[in-house]
Formats: structure tokens, sequence, C-alpha cells
């Protein structure tokens, strides 16, 4: 019951944080992403365009800032805890496969969603295993 009562105020105080967001910025220029997670630097540089020459559109202009951070960091947590987590299973059993993307430090690299990860794993590279 607890979780439920929990459950119902977040979808509260959401829907009443949309609609103050609405009112507040119903005149200010909107930012459309259609978005696949593949341009992170695309959402952010859209959103450094935003105008901020009011109080409201720099308002406006920090939230939608702290919204694609916010989504990135949850996107490269998620991604980075799976990569981490599969790395002893047998590549065909893996969600999120390495590519060969060259260096000379070694660790095996992934991209995912537009980000690149990188897991040194101290076996190859200059450090000859001595890291």
């Amino acid at each position: 019951a607890g979780n439920r009562a929990a459950e119902i105020k977040h979808k509260v105080a959401r829907r009443h944080f949309n609609e103050i967001q609405n009112m507040l910025f119903q005149d200010a220029p909107r930012l459309t992403v259609h978005d696949t997670g593949d341009n992170w630097n695309q959402r952010f540089q859209a959103v450094m365009d935003l105008p901020a020459r009011t109080e409201d559109e720099a308002l406006y202009k920090y939230l939608m800032l702290t919204t694609v951070n916010r989504d990135f960091v949850s996107a490269a947590v998620t991604y980075a805890k799976t990569i981490i987590s599969e790395y002893f299973l047998h590549t065909k059993d893996r969600s999120i496969l390495p590519k060969s993307l060259g260096g000379v430090a070694g660790g095996k690299k992934y991209v995912w969603r537009g980000i690149v990860f990188k897991l040194a794993d101290g076996t190859t590279g200059p450090w000859n295993g001595s890291d």
C-alpha cells in the first residue's frame, strides 16, 4: 500500500509540475527533440542556442539543460552497469558488444546510444598488465 500511495503522490506532483511549467513557459521558444539518444552533442547545442534574455527564457533554458544532463547521466550509468555486469560473459551472450576503435592503452571499447565507453582491463597496452 505504501508503494502505491507514493506512486500516486508522484503522479499528482508531476501533473502539477507540468501544469506550472506550461503556465510559466507558454510563450517561451520550445525545444523539440526527436531523440533516439544518438546525438547528445546535438541536443546540448540545441539547448545552448535557446535565448536567455529574460528571466523566464533563462529559467526554461536551464531547465532544458538540466533535462539533457539528466538523460545523458541516466543513459550512461544504465549502459555502463550493463557493460560491467556482462564483462565476463561470452561475447554471444552480451547485449552490448565491444567495438574495435583503436588506441594504445588497451581495454575494451563500446559505443552505445551515442556514448563511447572504455573498460580498462590492464592486460594490454603500455603498462603490460602492471596497472
